[in-house]
Formats: C-alpha cells, structure tokens, sequence
C-alpha cells in the first residue's frame, strides 16, 4: 500500500473517533470502612396533598398500588404548594383554592388511606397548614388540633407534624415560636399517642433575611436541639450551604448525621424530562447519602403516581440493590457520576458485596476506571442501564422495554483486579453489583453465608473480561481493532448472533406483563448456579410477592434466552 493511500486511511479512522471518543473518569473507592448510614426508607417521596384529594380513577387501581408497594419502606410525606389550603371540620378535609376547583375527603376516607399506607410499609408525614392565623397575627391552631384528633381516632401511630409546607410571611423568630407551639400540642395528647408522634419544620429558607449571615446555621444548631429530624430544601438551602468551604460543609453534615436528630434532604419538583428528572434523583441520591443525610425526599409529580416512568424504574431497582452502608468515592465532579454502597437484596444485605449507580447525561459515553483498595478475585457482575430511545420508549441494557416487554439484566464475569472499567453510555443512568468482591466495609459476620459461598462459579464457565459495557456494537467492527491499538481500550465485538452458550451465561431476562393471570416463574437450569442461583431467586421472590399482594393481577415470566 502506498502512502497516499495510507495517509487516506488514517485520516478516515481519524474522522470517526470524535463519533467515539469517551471520557475516562479515574474513580478511588475507599472499601476499608463505610462514610455513612442511610435509613432503610432513605429513599422516600413528598406528595402533594391535592393528589391525594382528587378523586381520581388514575389512583385507584392495583396498578398503583403494586408501583407503590413495590417501594417501600418509605416515608410518605403529604406536603405541597396546597397544604396552605387544607382545613379540618368536624367531618371532612378540605382544599379550598380559589384558582382551583373544591377538593374534600371525609374522616372515614382519610383513616382508609392512613390504614393503607401503613399496611403498605409507608410511615407518614404530614404537614400542617400554618398559615391560617388569628385577627392578632398568630397561627391559628384550631384546624391543625382538630387534624391531630381525627389522626388520633384513626389511630395513625408514628408520625411526623411538619409545620407548613414552608416558611412563609412570617418571620424566622416568629416560625420558631410557631414550633414550639407545636411542641406543646403534640404533648397535650394522651402518652400512647404523642410518644410516637414528632415534629419537624418546613424549609426555612424563605423567612431568612437576606442579609444574615448566621440565621440559617442558628437554626440548623436549633433544630439539632428542639427538633426530632432537621429537615433541608436542598435547592432553597444551597445558597446556605455553599458558603461553607467543601470540607466545612462535609464535616457538618456528618456530625449532624451522628448526632440524634437525623437529616432529612428534600429537592424541589423541576420539569426537565423523565431522563433528566431520573438523573438528577440519581446524582441527589448519591450526594445526599455520603453527605450525612438519613433520609432523602422526592417530590413526585402527578403522573409519577400512576405511571411507570424512569424514574419508578430507577427507584425500584435502588431499592432492591442499593444497601445502607455507603462508601466514600473520588472522582472529579463532572456531567458523569458514581457513587457506591454495599449490596443490600431487598433489605437483606449481602456479605462484602457493592453495588454501584450513577448518571451520564453527557453527550459521550463516560468511562469509570474504579480502582478499589485491595486487589479482588473477579467474579460476576450485574448491570442495568436505563435511557430513552428515539421514540421516547424507556431502554434497559440497549432494548427497549414497554408495560409488555422485558428488563434483562447483563451478568458478565471479570478476572481478578484492583482496577475495574466500566462503561456507561451518554444520557443514561445504571447500576452494577459487584457479587463476589469481600470489601471490608461491607462484611457483615454470619450474614448472607450460604449466598456468599453460592457466589462461587468454575473458572471456565463464564468468558472473563475486565471491561463492563452495556453494547460493544456501538463501536463499529470495521475500526475496532485500529482503535483497540491506538487507544489502549479493551473493546470486544458483539454480534446480534452471538453464540448461544455464552449468551445464556451471561444475560437473564426478566419479562414484566400486566394481566390478568398469575405468576408464572420459569426458571432455566443454567440459572441455578452461582449468582445466578442466588442473586435472582432472590428478585424472583421479590416479584412473586409483587403477585400476592395483587391478588393475580401482576404477572412475571422469568425465561433465560
């Protein structure tokens, strides 16, 4: 070949790798001890009390109920823009919103719901409108006694008072006065009431005067003395918070997270997208637990009570593969995030495993390379990847899913490393466990001792890798291997047709339909096996359980392909 042709070659090859060029982010994950110790309902959700109230068929149906059962235990906090206009009567709650048409729900409808919520796994929060006040300027507290009584009779057990969906026309001094007026209400009810009922305040931010430069510490220190959890807005608070040097502001949050009063984070509701939206649930939930908080609060919109949407999805699997414990991370703070837990299979945690999430909303794939404090043995590894297609359906692991259609988590095997890559393509968000690693934060003594030795597969059962990608058929064949040498990255070429024995040890498919039939669970010989055996029977339980509480409304297949 000549030289002109091959300076046409190179200069080809040369066009392509804008098209494919990636990021690669140097991570360090600490696996000598945890940071810190989220709540097993750290991820919870924030309600507005005007979709609960709206009689609509939307929520009343198993499908919803199966969404919201499938994520508990979870706090659910009533609170919103409406709670201002709530009142209690003698025999019914109301909305009464002049831009809005009337909303009521009558005692009997509330006990149902509080008696739902508890059988469910949910434990409440319920904010009290605080801006009803006296002809002298003071809160009202007529409706907010009157709404502890009928809570009383239902019996609701635990819960917390919020004054207020926020902070509002008053001052910090006033709204403090305000709490402890609370305080003193919730100690007039009988012992076996008030002992399970606490109080907490809404987001502050709004009564702060501008030109302060203590308030919002003050009351932070308040409320770490006068309040059963400190409650954060971490978009009106960041401000606040940013004042702080990094280090200031971490040190803070984890001497607050010591301490006895827990700290609770709740973000404001932005439009931007169901993907955008997940990735940012995402990059918050990750932040939020290495930064101290116990408990973290979504505010849902009302679509995302009744439908599918990426981020139910994201939460689902966080729920059952996210553990308590986190892990410290490193990396440059960037479009691209990771973050690290140990493994926790629906609540159970699994001995010395992690799991890890985290978000790509860049416009190039990101490359993590994870380097771990000690050398492990490899294993296998589970991953999900969630993103949008052109058309708008949802996409795990490259394929498209529907209500009808199918997650298929990717299970691959690596050899033994210190360093791991993993790749995660542009504008989308996944998890990966890491099943056989023995972190020495995550060892749990007598925990999980059958599964741990069940994790065990022979060597030559499964083609290691030490490079973890959703679909290497994003890089075209035809400039695979001029790359491979002049990037130094590990890529290995897929075919749709690929061979069929290494396949079936490497994905198992999880098909999801509504109707109106049972369960029907499928489960292939070579699924029992190692992580196959261990790490699915247990999600396959979960799903199962999913179909009881349905009464043969949800139905799963489980196939491996």
């Amino acid at each position: 070949m000549d030289a002109v042709k091959k300076y046409v070659i190179i200069i080809k090859i040369l066009s392509l790798l804008p098209r494919f060029s990636c990021y690669i982010y140097n991570v360090q994950i600490d696996t000598e001890q945890h940071v810190n110790l989220i709540d097993a309902k750290f991820l919870s959700f924030t309600v507005d009390p005007k979709y609960l109230f709206g009689a609509s068929d939307k929520y009343n149906n198993k499908h919803c109920f199966c969404m919201a059962s499938s994520l508990t235990p979870a706090y659910l906090r009533i609170a919103g823009p409406s709670t201002s206009h709530i009142t209690f009567t003698n025999s019914t709650i109301s909305i009464q919103d002049r831009t809005n048409e009337p909303l009521s729900m009558s005692h009997k409808q509330w006990g149902k719901f509080v008696h739902w919520a508890k059988k469910t796994g949910f434990d409440l929060v319920l904010a009290l409108n605080n801006e009803m006040k006296t002809a002298s300027g003071m809160w009202d507290t007529n409706s907010a006694l009157k709404t502890m009584t009928v809570n009383e009779k239902v019996k609701v057990g635990d819960i917390y008072w919020q004054l207020g969906y926020e902070c509002a026309n008053q001052s910090i001094e006033e709204y403090i006065n305000d709490l402890e007026t609370l305080r003193v209400m919730v100690e007039t009810f009988s012992p076996a009431a008030s002992a399970s009922w606490k109080v907490v305040a809404g987001d502050i931010a709004p009564c702060l005067h501008p030109d302060s430069q203590s308030d919002f510490k003050d009351f932070v220190t308040l409320s770490n003395d006068m309040l059963d959890a400190i409650f954060l807005n971490g978009n009106s608070s960041a401000q606040q918070l940013e004042k702080m040097s990094e280090m200031d502001r971490v040190q803070l949050l984890r001497v607050l997270s010591r301490s006895a009063t827990p700290l609770w984070l709740t973000e404001q509701v932005l439009w931007r997208g169901q993907l955008q939206r997940a990735a940012d649930w995402v990059a918050s939930l990750g932040y939020a637990a290495r930064n101290g908080f116990s408990i973290h609060f979504r505010e849902l919109l009302e679509e995302e009570l009744h439908e599918p949407t990426l981020s139910f999805y994201m939460a689902l699997i966080y729920k059952n593969l996210v553990g308590e414990r986190v892990l410290n991370v490193n990396m440059t703070v960037s479009q691209a995030t990771l973050f690290a837990h140990c493994t926790s299979l629906r609540q159970q945690p699994v001995s010395g495993a992690i799991t890890l999430y985290g978000a790509n909303m860049d416009d190039e794939p990101a490359r993590f390379s994870l380097k771990l404090s000690k050398r492990e043995d490899g294993g296998d590894i589970m991953q999900f990847i969630f993103a949008h297609d052109s058309n708008g359906n949802i996409v795990v692991n490259g394929r498209a899913m529907y209500l009808e259609g199918d997650i298929r988590p990717v299970v691959k095997r690596v050899r033994p490393y210190k360093t791991l890559l993993i790749n995660l393509p542009p504008k989308s968000f996944g998890f990966w466990v890491l099943a056989n690693t023995k972190v020495e934060a995550c060892i749990y003594k007598d925990v999980n001792k059958e599964i741990t030795e069940d994790l065990l597969i022979d060597k030559d059962e499964i083609t290691m890798e030490n490079d973890i990608d959703i679909d290497d058929n994003y890089y075209p064949g035809d400039v695979l291997n001029k790359l491979k040498g002049s990037l130094h990255l590990q890529f290995k070429p897929q075919e749709e047709n690929l061979d069929k024995t290494e396949t079936d040890f490497n994905e198992l498919t999880l098909k999801t339909k509504l109707s109106e039939d049972g369960a029907v669970i499928n489960i292939s010989e070579k699924a029992n096996q190692g992580l196959l055996r261990s790490t699915f029977e247990d999600l396959i339980n979960m799903l199962s359980d999913f179909n009881k509480q349905l009464n043969r409304f949800w139905s799963v297949f489980t196939v491996l392909e």
